[in-house]
């Protein structure tokens, strides 16, 4: 219960920021918009997510430096459902300066089957399945990110080169799991989640091209990694074990084009470095033994997914 009550904390904590920022600033912006978003899993399936999505932003203070006039504080609630979850996110990020982003946030969310199809669950190795509306999973976290344009340093420059990195600690906690090492499912995933703390690490290096008045297009590479920390140890590459200390890692090419109509679509492609075990399987295999009876045998680097994302400002 502790994690679900700092989460409604969080949630209260963001609305109580959102109304306060209106006294620093009379530029506070309201806006509501809606995505939809799907992804093909080479070798495996695929999945889909639909997003309402409520921002409140406002300058932090009131300045015209280069490196500070971009300041903002921004509120952000998100109702997320797929096929066989609904959850609710609420986070908030501070930018003091133009170049760094600080945040944090949180999630809530239950699950329910769908024939075949798992929401949430417990994976001990035996068959796939869930409790409908029984269980519930809280994930709290904290980010820092680093961004820099050239469009700020250079009027004149028609392409708008970008770079982005972030850094983020996640706790996450299921009900389903009986203990911190029960491995659980969520969204029909390979089920190899376990509650407690993950570092993820992204970076975006790309450009911005505006091709009239109304339109801009922008493109690079995205690479995202994620690695257990609390379970860092459990069984290691060098054990042998099933490698819990592997880093995953994921990157490709990302295309997005924005109108001022206030459509966006983003697309984009991947590759992933993922575990191969000596069996010959490779860890997103369905239907094989149970990731943590299996033996590491060396990170491949395999086409992973194409993922298309469609949104509308209202």
């Amino acid at each position: 219960m502790k994690p679900l009550f700092s989460f409604l904390l969080l949630i209260l904590f963001l609305f109580i920021t959102s109304a306060n920022a209106k006294l620093l600033s009379d530029t506070l912006s309201h806006t509501l918009k809606v995505s939809v978003s799907g992804e093909y899993l080479f070798r495996i399936d695929g999945g889909g997510l639909a997003d309402a999505i409520y921002e409140v932003k406002t300058p932090l203070y009131k300045s015209e430096g280069l490196l500070t006039k971009a300041n903002f504080i921004k509120g952000t609630l998100d109702a997320e459902i797929s096929p066989v979850t609904l959850g609710l996110r609420a986070s908030l990020k501070v930018a003091p300066l133009a170049f760094l982003v600080l945040g944090g946030g949180g999630f809530v969310a239950g699950g329910w089957n769908a024939g075949p199809f798992v929401g949430m669950g417990v994976n001990t190795g035996g068959p796939r399945a869930g409790t409908s509306f029984d269980e519930a999973l809280v994930r709290i976290w904290g980010d820092a990110a680093l961004q820099f344009e050239t469009g700020g340093l250079l009027k004149n420059l028609r392409a708008n080169f970008q770079l982005y990195a972030q850094s983020k600690v996640e706790f996450q906690q299921s009900s389903s799991a009986l203990s911190d090492t029960t491995a659980w499912i969520f969204q029909d995933d390979r089920g190899t989640n376990m509650n407690g703390s993950r570092l993820f690490q992204t970076y975006f290096v790309g450009h911005k091209l505006p091709l009239c008045k109304d339109a801009s297009l922008t493109s690079g590479i995205l690479a995202e990694s994620w690695n257990h920390s609390s379970h860092k140890n459990d069984s290691p590459q060098s054990a042998p074990g099933w490698a819990s200390d592997f880093i995953d890692v994921k990157f490709g090419p990302v295309l997005s084009y924005v109108t001022n109509a206030r459509w966006a679509i983003t697309a984009g492609y991947q590759w992933r470095k993922e575990r191969e075990y000596t069996d010959g399987t490779t860890e997103e295999s369905r239907n094989l033994p149970y990731f943590k009876n299996r033996i590491f045998k060396k990170a491949i680097i395999i086409p992973y997914r194409i993922f298309v994302c469609l949104e509308k400002q209202l």
